[in-house]
């Protein structure tokens, strides 16, 4: 970034492909609406499939309610498009693990940057087969930008949205857990880690049949998320 002199930026993963429109799509949707601009993605399981749907949770809302979304949950793709200008006000990419993207997305809406989305998919997102259920590095990444954005939130309904934020990543950094044990037949560490992941009522149902059968809960879990890109 400290290199770039462009007005626009945006970036690629290395381990996802952009198809030869994107960059258009993306320019042509930023001269509708000025903003980050998320793309429309395909997900891609090399040798698998390719999903012909975009991920329902990147549906980007309504212009009022993209501050308490984007607390909540990261709804837009790493490969946006953005103003360098927004980017530089907000102090841009910050020293995180993981996460560093959501991060700033959420300090750019908070500064009054809105989202749009692509017309049409152009990204070709790679998903790693053992990296179909939300894992464990994950989770502990997205409770660590829930807790610095509950850290620095100044109205008190943004607090609380952080808080919900908070909540439900601890609880879905324990069902990740809970899984990793049941796979390895851990079942007992998997029933504590469940146990933790009932105080949030988005995580009960995963969380109750991890306390039932949590091998077969894991390996369920694997089949619908591998199910999901292969019908």
């Amino acid at each position: 970034m400290a290199a770039t002199t462009t007005v626009l930026v945006t970036s690629l993963d290395s381990d996802d492909v952009a198809l030869p429109d994107h960059l258009r799509a993306l320019l042509d949707a930023y001269a509708r609406a000025p903003g980050i601009v998320s793309p429309r993605e395909l997900p891609w399981i090399p040798g698998l499939d390719v999903h012909l749907a975009s991920d329902p949770s990147r549906e980007v809302p309504k212009p009022s309610e993209q501050l308490k979304a984007i607390v909540r949950r990261n709804f837009v793709m790493s490969a946006a498009l953005f103003p360098r200008a927004a980017y530089d006000q907000v102090g841009g990419y910050r020293d995180l693990r993981q996460g560093e993207d959501w991060d700033l997305w959420i300090r750019m809406i908070r500064s009054g940057v809105r989202v749009a989305r692509a017309e049409h998919a152009t990204l070709l997102y790679r998903i790693r087969p053992d990296s179909l259920s939300y894992g464990y590095a994950a989770a502990a990444a997205n409770i660590a930008v829930a807790e610095l954005t509950r850290s620095e939130s100044t109205a008190p309904r943004e607090r609380r949205w952080a808080q919900h934020s908070v909540r439900s990543h601890r609880a879905g950094a324990a069902v990740a857990a809970a899984i990793q044990h049941a796979r390895s037949g851990q079942s007992g560490a998997a029933r504590r880690e469940a146990i933790r992941a009932l105080h949030h009522r988005s995580r009960v149902l995963p969380a109750l049949t991890l306390l039932a059968t949590p091998r077969l809960a894991a390996r369920l879990r694997d089949h619908r998320a591998r199910s999901r890109f292969a019908g």
